[in-house]
């Protein structure tokens, strides 16, 4: 079987990597492979993929919410606005986004999130987050866009960043892609996410809570969990998790 990740860009990702690891660990002769796919392409990209014998796909950005339209989305999708893992044979799509973000935040004290950002995979971790019974305030440098996020999950936003109420900060913003710090009351007693990872140095986000003596983890965490629920729903059986870990040095 052959499986890829499809977005723009793309050949920074370490899926391929992880998704390869697992194929060996449990002795499957499969491969994973990083597709370039420009946004407005993704319906006839998907197509070309099918008829070259690919199983499933993983969606990454700017895809998500194109995808939502690309495949049968199932209603948590749906409600998240974005799909970030499709089966080509029955062409239906779920996101592991938010499910596999409340595996990061498992264990973690504290039940207030600050969410950054007001995108596809924001709008995914705020859905699963309400759900789950998690109190979220929404910000994003454009505050209609929080705004409209907070109101179609039934969470709260605002125009600053605020300095107390909450307990995990999340940075679903583009700040950590281009190498940018973000103003926060950064402090020892919290624990603050970012979605985006760097193999060579923390990013900004991280290397910042850090410095403060915070808890901090990166991307990979997500990356790892996200991709073992695409694995288990294309596949049927378990995802080997560790071999997954080892292969984003985690």
């Amino acid at each position: 079987m052959k499986f890829a990740v499809l977005g723009d860009p793309v050949a920074h990702s370490l899926s391929p990597a992880m998704h390869a690891a697992a194929f060996e660990a449990l002795g499957l002769d499969y491969t994973y492979d990083a597709v370039r796919v420009q946004a407005g392409t993704l319906g006839t990209r998907l197509k070309e993929l099918g008829h070259k014998g690919y199983r499933g796909v993983n969606i990454t950005v700017p895809l998500k919410e194109e995808a939502l339209g690309a495949c049968n989305a199932d209603a948590f999708a749906l409600r998240c606005g974005a799909v970030n893992t499709i089966d080509l044979q029955s062409r239906v799509g779920i996101n592991t986004d938010g499910p596999g973000f409340l595996e990061v935040v498992r264990g973690i004290e504290g039940r207030e999130v600050l969410l950054l950002g007001a995108g596809g995979s924001a709008r995914a971790l705020a859905v699963a987050l309400r759900e789950a019974g998690f109190g979220v305030t929404i910000w994003n440098r454009n505050p209609d866009r929080a705004a409209s996020l907070a109101a179609s999950v039934g969470a709260s936003w605002t125009e600053s960043i605020p300095t107390e109420g909450y307990d995990i900060a999340v940075n679903a913003t583009s700040s950590s892609l281009q190498g940018e710090s973000l103003d926060l009351n950064y402090q020892p007693t919290r624990t603050y996410i970012d979605l985006y990872y760097s193999m060579d140095s923390d990013t900004a986000f991280v290397a910042d809570a850090r410095a403060a003596g915070a808890h901090a983890i990166d991307g990979r965490e997500l990356l790892v969990a996200q991709g073992a629920l695409s694995f288990e729903f294309w596949l049927g059986i378990p995802a080997p998790r560790q071999a997954m870990r080892r292969a984003v040095g985690l």
